[in-house]
């Protein structure tokens, strides 16, 4: 039989479907992704009228040049930048239809769906810097600047979303029941 009370966990239905604030880190990570996709943007545009008509659009796991198509590839990185930035903007939105490791309570909700929320922030930011340096990258090795995207590109962005994660994990856990936990002055 269930708990009663603010600890039951409630199925996704029953979820309160509050949408807490956004922090000031929230809002600033929002503005940085949003900068990144709007600069990988202005980057193409600018490199465009002299580039050659083949560019590399595909680096192997060093990050050397390995496939080549046509220079208007180049808009697949700032336009998926957009696409990501886009859905989890909208995606944050709604954050009591997220899977959660834990069970959300009556008690819980407010500060999971926070937690989350800030989850989806640093993923966006994330993920319009992955795209945002590929394009940069292929900017660059299509006007000969340079052509590369390092043997330290994959390890470190990997890396970074993954701490990201687990960062998460560790917030979230501590605060399956927030009443419970003393959080430092």
């Amino acid at each position: 039989m269930p708990e009663p009370g603010p600890h039951r966990p409630l199925g996704r239905k029953e979820r309160p479907r509050l949408r807490p604030e956004m922090t000031g880190l929230d809002r600033a990570l929002h503005l940085l992704s949003l900068s990144v996709v709007v600069g990988i943007s202005v980057r193409v545009i600018s490199v465009m009228p002299d580039i050659p008509d083949s560019i590399a659009v595909h680096f192997d796991a060093s990050g050397e040049a390995d496939g080549f198509g046509s220079k208007y590839l180049l808009w697949v990185m700032p336009g998926a930048a957009l696409l990501m930035y886009v859905l989890l903007t909208v995606l944050q939105r709604f954050p009591h239809t997220y899977n959660y490791a834990w069970p959300i309570t009556a008690a819980n909700a407010r500060v999971q769906y926070m937690l989350a929320m800030g989850l989806l922030s640093w993923m966006r930011l994330h993920t319009t810097l992955i795209m945002a340096y590929t394009g940069w990258v292929m900017a660059d090795a299509a006007d000969g600047t340079s052509g590369s995207l390092g043997i330290w590109f994959l390890p470190v962005a990997l890396g970074t979303m993954a701490l990201t994660l687990v960062a998460y994990l560790v917030l979230a856990s501590r605060n399956r029941r927030p009443e419970e936990i003393n959080v430092p002055g």
